[in-house]
């Protein structure tokens, strides 16, 4: 990947001598996270996430086993630090961690179609499940409507935030307080 690119896509430059299975599995993790972010999971090559990463592509596969594998393990890894954003209070800000985890979620869930691995699944299901958390416990029926609807209204709009702010007449109110008034409606 040519150097304009990579600066384009806001990545780290491609880092010559990574070494030991903790520091290659982290940058191409990272690496991977990053270009899924720019564009959809399956328009991104092992190749082009190797070289981001500053590694050769075939320990890809030694780690992950395979381009879903490494999808699972970005989609873990967003997601664990999404939890930990949750945890120490909600970031609606569209370059936080939620942000990146439902970018990187809802590119990998719908252009990987019936094929999306498992483990996505179980990631997409757990966060959604700790947003309810935000709320009354969903225990009834009507809280995990509630949940549902929490949950679609969050992802919607962290995914298409200034087209909504624009449709709605908004774009001249702060994005922050409109996030925050749409997260207190979803919660009532």
């Amino acid at each position: 990947m040519h150097q304009d690119v990579l600066e384009a896509l806001s990545l780290p430059p491609r880092r010559a001598g990574v070494r030991g299975p903790v520091a290659v599995r982290a940058s191409l993790i990272a690496a991977a996270s990053e270009l899924f972010a720019a564009r959809d999971t399956s328009s991104v090559s092992v190749r082009e996430i190797a070289e981001a990463a500053g590694v050769n592509h075939g320990l890809v596969h030694h780690y992950f086993g395979s381009k879903q594998g490494l999808i699972d393990a970005v989609l873990d890894d967003l997601g664990r630090r999404a939890a930990r954003a949750l945890d120490a209070g909600l970031d609606l800000s569209p370059t936080g961690p939620l942000a990146r985890y439902v970018l990187v979620a809802s590119k990998a869930l719908t252009t990987s179609g019936d094929t999306a691995g498992k483990t996505s699944q179980q990631s997409a299901v757990a966060l959604v499940r700790r947003l309810g958390q935000l709320g009354t416990p969903p225990v009834s029926d009507e809280a995990r409507l509630r949940t549902a609807r929490l949950a679609a209204t969050f992802i919607g709009w962290l995914l298409f935030e200034p087209v909504l702010l624009r449709a709605a007449g908004l774009d001249d109110l702060d994005p922050a307080a409109v996030r925050h008034q749409l997260l207190e409606s979803a919660l009532s």
